[in-house]
């Protein structure tokens, strides 16, 4: 390589005038691919161009007449192969070819490293193990870094599976995505099956159960068989606790949905002695029979929280378990209400959203629910990613109601320009609404130019209660603020509980221009 650039150097020292010469010319040519040829080289030493690179760039030179009979590509980097085959591949001419197997090549190593690491670590997790405080049986248990650590690796995997340069690792990576798309189902269906059989196993293998198992005798000896067959397949389980070898066991998934579907019979019989399903079972309207849904989808999540509270022993206020929580509480100085959740406060904002049903909640709703209450907390907005179907919508729109906040959602799409997202600001600036705009992806680059200083001074507006101006016009963007303090005064002046009068904010609300 040294010797070919001084010769180029010597060749460029020569006299202008015998740069005319079809020698002169011919040989600078002759140097310059030399140099484009070495340096094509040079690349292809790189260890991640192994042999399928090389038959691909070799297939791409379409240059495999001009090798000598005994040349290929198993030999390319052994002692047999001499320069002179190399440059017989005439790479100068290729360069861009070259670059790219290159690229290619150290993408697929890079790829093949991550499988690697990805089988190593999944060869060591285990399910952990937890005991039964009142039968002492053993459990398997999900630990939390189990299960972040199987999302980080879907994520990678779908990550890798997008690569255009997957196609000779995508079998290995499709593997991978079953495997672990299978401990996925398995991970979340035990959880479920855990959760079910500890409230029925108090109900019927409990003390002072007798009742009940008269009452129910069906569903009692379903119950007992569903246990022996429960207890088989965990003590098959906890001799290899591999969460792979579990989760890719012949049968498991059918095995623990066979059981988890007898649990939940005997569960909606259980339930079905409650008081508040006997009255959903009744003659009630549409309106009562949604309010009534309502009121249990309500309970059950508050029955969960209450379990998540009582397992780990929570007994102090401050403990994040319970400040992550949606709390509402009426605040006897202010005469209002409020809702909390960690450090973030919100005033209750009175909207009428109907007789609607509410979402029901999840772990993943609840936090969902603390990234956008602190996000609001410091007037920002949020974006909730995540595939279609997911909830994200619905877990925005469900947020609002449990502060008593309109929200209104724009399905966005590539023929809206800055002058509609501006009169869309402009509308919830006046109202105090909230605005969801769903598929925001759709939005023209040059419209997001547009929209992204439009929010930013909408944040700094709202924060600082003061009035921005808006295609020319000026807009208030705390006027709901002016009916809130106008509806305290009229309380300390009436001197009243507040509910009497929430129609009258509501009237308020609704005249307001």
């Amino acid at each position: 390589m040294q010797l070919s650039k001084l010769s180029y150097y010597l060749i460029r020292g020569l006299d202008k005038e015998m740069r005319a010469w079809d020698a002169y010319i011919g040989l600078d040519d002759s140097v310059r691919d030399l140099l484009t040829s070495l340096k094509a080289i040079s690349e292809l030493q790189n260890p991640a161009v192994r042999e399928r690179p090389w038959t691909q760039l070799i297939e791409a030179t379409k240059r495999k007449t001009f090798l000598r009979d005994n040349f290929t590509v198993s030999l390319v980097t052994g002692i047999d192969t001499t320069l002179a085959d190399l440059l017989a591949l005439d790479l100068h001419r290729y360069e861009d070819e070259v670059r790219s197997v290159v690229y290619r090549a150290v993408r697929e190593v890079s790829m093949e490293k991550t499988l690697r690491e990805l089988e190593a670590t999944w060869a060591t997790l285990e399910w952990g193990k937890e005991e039964h405080a009142r039968t002492g049986l053993t459990w398997l248990k999900a630990s939390d870094e189990l299960i972040a650590t199987l999302e980080d690796n879907q994520v990678q995997l779908q990550t890798l599976a997008s690569s255009k340069y997957v196609a000779h690792l995508m079998t290995d990576v499709l593997d991978w995505q079953r495997r672990l798309g299978l401990s996925d189902q398995v991970l979340a269906l035990w959880c479920e099956v855990q959760r079910s059989w500890s409230h029925l196993e108090s109900i019927f293998a409990g003390s002072c159960t007798d009742d009940i198992r008269q009452q129910l005798p069906e569903d009692s000896y379903r119950f007992d068989e569903t246990n022996a067959n429960l207890k088989e397949l965990l003590g098959h389980l906890l001799l290899k606790p591999n969460v792979i070898s579990v989760s890719t066991r012949p049968n498991v998934l059918d095995d623990k949905h066979r059981i988890d579907s007898q649990l939940q019979l005997c569960e909606i019989q259980i339930v079905q002695l409650n008081s508040l399903v006997g009255l959903l079972g009744g003659d009630l309207s549409p309106n009562d029979m949604q309010k009534v849904t309502t009121l249990c989808t309500i309970d059950v999540h508050s029955r969960d929280v209450v379990a998540r509270l009582v397992q780990p022993k929570v007994e102090s206020s401050q403990a994040f378990a319970w400040q992550s929580q949606l709390r509402h509480r009426w605040n006897y100085t202010e005469k209002d209400c409020f809702v909390n959740i960690c450090d973030a406060q919100f005033r209750y904002w009175y909207e009428y959203l109907g007789n609607t049903p509410r979402l029901v909640v999840t772990p993943l709703t609840d936090r969902g629910y603390v990234t956008l209450a602190q996000s609001l907390h410091l007037t920002m907005g949020g974006a909730p990613a995540g595939p279609a179907g997911t909830g994200k919508t619905e877990t925005t729109k469900d947020l609002g109601r449990a502060l008593g906040m309109l929200v209104y959602v724009f399905n966005c799409s590539e023929q809206m320009d800055y002058k509609t997202c501006g009169n869309i600001y402009k509308g919830l600036a006046k109202t105090g609404a909230w605005g969801c705009f769903d598929e925001f992806n759709r939005i023209s680059v040059e419209v997001l130019s547009r929209r992204c200083p439009n929010s930013f001074h909408l944040g700094r507006s709202t924060s600082a209660s003061k009035a921005l101006l808006y295609n020319g016009r000026r807009d208030s963007t705390s006027a709901y603020s002016r009916y809130v303090r106008h509806y305290e005064s009229w309380l300390r002046w009436k001197n009243r509980a507040p509910r009497e009068f929430e129609i009258t904010l509501l009237t308020m609300r609704h005249d307001r221009s």
